[in-house]
């Protein structure tokens, strides 16, 4: 006589159709598209030895990996802190290359090649705030006079960029050969340093950043209703007057609050964004809780 084990095998069998069988797919399962694979962002920095150099592309050992990179007309090259063209490097001279990667390409673009003390020092400038002197004025450029520690440096001008004389902003450059001046750099990838903005003292020229920055931080001296400005007395010593958007948003910490309870003397934070017009408003003030 057959084992109760024995006859539920035998039952579980029949039920599913035997031990060949196969069960029959859901008319309602769906298959799982695959997974996008995830983009790995390039990097813009290569450090590496030079393999070989053209007039047209550079071969760079990058760690075990020989790394081909674009050259063209614009690509700039840096050797002891002072531009150069590309006969000053040779094979298996160690380089720093800032590249720019094409959309929708492998392709690497080098806008920058350039020895480790020029990278280290090009650094430093374009995010350094420095005392300069002027040695020339061009139309779009400020070149600096060469000192035993600082090398020339030509500053871009753009239409943007501050400018301030005697604690006062002006429009247009005031400044001539033999000036000495504060400037704050920006990075531009197709034109090496720009000035964003230019001063005679430093405290002017902090002022002028400040001016430049999405976010300040202060102290409220006035609120007018609505509120449709509000005067600041900010961490660099500025004065300014700003027009609100419509729909400020006002908190304390995470607490959204009325605008009503905005009173001077309160220690803010204020995020500033251009509106429809293309005007920098204030959209947004944080009271600063504890203070």
């Amino acid at each position: 006589m057959p084992s109760w084990p024995a006859i539920l095998s035998f039952c579980v069998l029949v039920t599913l159709g035997g031990p060949n069988a196969t069960r029959p797919i859901s008319s309602t399962a769906q298959t799982r598209p695959p997974l996008a694979a995830k983009r790995i962002p390039l990097p813009t920095i290569l450090t590496g030895r030079i393999a070989t150099i053209s007039p047209s592309l550079l071969a760079l050992t990058v760690g075990r990996s020989l790394t081909q990179i674009t050259l063209t007309n614009k690509t700039r090259w840096w050797a002891k802190r002072n531009l150069v063209n590309s006969s000053s490097f040779i094979a298996n001279e160690v380089v720093v290359v800032h590249v720019r990667h094409l959309r929708n390409s492998t392709n690497a673009v080098a806008t920058e090649v350039s020895d480790d003390v020029s990278w280290k020092w090009l650094t430093m400038v374009r995010k350094t705030v420095l005392s300069v002197t002027i040695a020339h004025v061009g139309t779009s450029t400020i070149t600096t006079t060469p000192t035993p520690a600082m090398p020339s440096i030509t500053y871009h001008l753009s239409p943007h960029t501050l400018w301030a004389i005697a604690d006062k902003e002006v429009h247009g450059n005031p400044f001539t050969v033999g000036s000495k001046i504060w400037v704050v750099p920006r990075s531009s990838p197709t034109m090496g340093v720009m000035a964003r903005a230019v001063a005679d003292t430093r405290k002017m020229v902090m002022i002028l950043k400040e001016r430049l920055a999405p976010v300040v931080r202060g102290v409220l001296a006035a609120v007018t209703p609505l509120p449709d400005t509000v005067t600041l007395h900010s961490v660099e010593g500025d004065l300014r007057t700003l027009h609100c958007a419509h729909n400020l948003v006002v908190m304390r910490g995470k607490k959204a609050i009325s605008w009503q309870v905005l009173s001077a003397g309160e220690h803010v934070t204020v995020r500033l964004h251009k509106n429809e017009e293309g005007k920098r408003v204030v959209w947004k003030i944080v009271l600063m809780v504890g203070r």
